[in-house]
């Protein structure tokens, strides 16, 4: 259930678990590399990305934040930060600011539940 490649110079790259990937207006698109790129924004303490059904045949990319103590997210600048660092069709549509995400025993996020509150 794993998806990955190996580049030119022999390196394999994770992309995520075919379950995670995220299939928007024909990319699949890695929810990894958008959080990498979201978590060094100074604001966000942890992200997760996912895909949201918004209609019967339209995926967006969504990402569910936890800011940091004290931090209001500012949708607009995090919107301009992805764009500096991603590509146009990963750069997340949708932002939810959370306090907590649902994890296992094991401290695993749960992105079943997390796309189950978010699609349509």
């Amino acid at each position: 259930g794993d998806y990955a490649y190996r580049d030119e110079q022999g390196y394999f790259w994770f992309l995520g678990r075919k379950d995670d990937l995220i299939n928007s207006f024909g990319y699949r698109i890695s929810p990894h590399e958008i959080e990498r790129v979201l978590k060094t924004h100074p604001d966000v303490a942890d992200c997760v990305a996912l895909e949201e059904k918004t209609g019967p045949d339209k995926t967006i990319v969504a990402a569910c934040l936890i800011a940091h103590d004290g931090v209001v997210i500012n949708e607009a600048a995090l919107i301009d930060y992805a764009q500096q660092h991603l590509a146009k069709y990963k750069v997340p549509k949708t932002f939810y600011v959370l306090k907590t995400f649902p994890r296992t025993a094991n401290g695993k996020i749960l992105r079943k539940e997390l796309r189950a509150l978010y699609s349509r």
